[in-house]
């Protein structure tokens, strides 16, 4: 998932939060990534960006913020087979 030219320069333990992050939400913004991973706005900006490029996650402007989506885990979750049926 994560198999980019920018997210091979991050040290492992910085991937595996990234990682845990978009496994936990569909949908991220900058604010989020500063506060769970303890970086910079220009940090955040910096890997979110880098993901957005590989087109890990795509980018969304709504007013002043942008949000970033996780296309494929939406997709996931969308064509779920119904449990119990």
């Amino acid at each position: 998932m994560l198999d980019c030219l920018n997210c091979r320069l991050l040290p492992p333990s910085l991937l595996k939060k990234i990682l845990k992050l978009l496994l936990a939400h569909t949908c991220t913004k900058m604010a989020f990534v500063e506060k769970d991973l303890l970086v910079s706005r220009e940090t955040a900006s910096r890997y979110l960006d880098a993901l957005n490029e590989s087109k890990i996650l795509s980018k969304h402007k709504l007013g002043r913020e942008s949000y970033y989506v996780d296309d494929a885990l939406v997709n996931l979750l969308i064509n779920l087979p119904s449990i119990g049926k």
